[in-house]
């Protein structure tokens, strides 16, 4: 069965300066314009962007760290290191909780639970997920299709284990520990590597 997906036009990110930021007028634009759009004919269309969460998981200062594994659906992803799990925002979690209201995220949270039972099982998971800023990245294919929405949840204690056969939790790790290994991990993490160091 074909997945369906929310998506927007591209058009409305296109003069975004930044592959990371943070900006609500933009979010308003985007979510009073969503569609659903079959993911056969989503996929590599540049005139769409597929709505997406990234999730971190943060324990005091340190953030935990996962290998993408080989059966990775995303094969470009495969043994990258990457920072946050999730995916895209379907029209399950849509229907959910439509948007009443310009901006309102309720739907999104939605996928955010979605993708943390499919992905991770943690018996703590501390406050509730915070937005902290979207990744818009046209430089790589891989990427191109994809708007993220970035989310942290502070976690309680240290134990997490991986669910989905697709990912590999490699551990915690400090800020400057994170700066030193951003070579080894995929771009939207290696941005947020950044991002993060400038605003600590």
């Amino acid at each position: 069965m074909n997945e369906v997906l929310v998506c927007f036009r591209s058009s409305i990110v296109s003069s975004v300066d930044g592959k990371v930021f943070f900006d609500d007028v933009i979010w308003r634009k985007i979510s009073k314009r969503l569609m659903l759009v079959q993911r056969s004919q989503a996929e590599h269309n540049p005139k769409l962007k597929q709505l997406c969460v990234y999730i971190l998981f943060k324990l005091g200062e340190r953030f935990l760290v996962y290998e993408r594994g080989e059966t990775q659906k995303e094969e470009r992803l495969r043994g990258k290191l990457t920072l946050g799990i999730g995916g895209h925002v379907n029209s399950g979690d849509y229907l959910l909780n439509k948007p009443m209201v310009e901006g309102d995220l309720a739907f999104v949270i939605n996928a955010v639970k979605r993708e943390i039972s499919e992905e991770v099982k943690t018996p703590s998971r501390g406050a509730p997920p915070k937005l902290i800023c979207f990744i818009n990245d046209d430089s790589v294919p891989v990427d191109r299709d994809h708007f993220g929405l970035v989310w942290i949840i502070e976690l309680g204690t240290p134990e997490i284990k991986a669910v989905d056969e697709g990912v590999k939790i490699v551990g915690f790790y400090t800020l400057p520990e994170l700066k030193k290994m951003r070579p080894k991990f995929e771009y939207w993490s290696q941005f947020l590597i950044d991002y993060l160091a400038e605003k600590s």
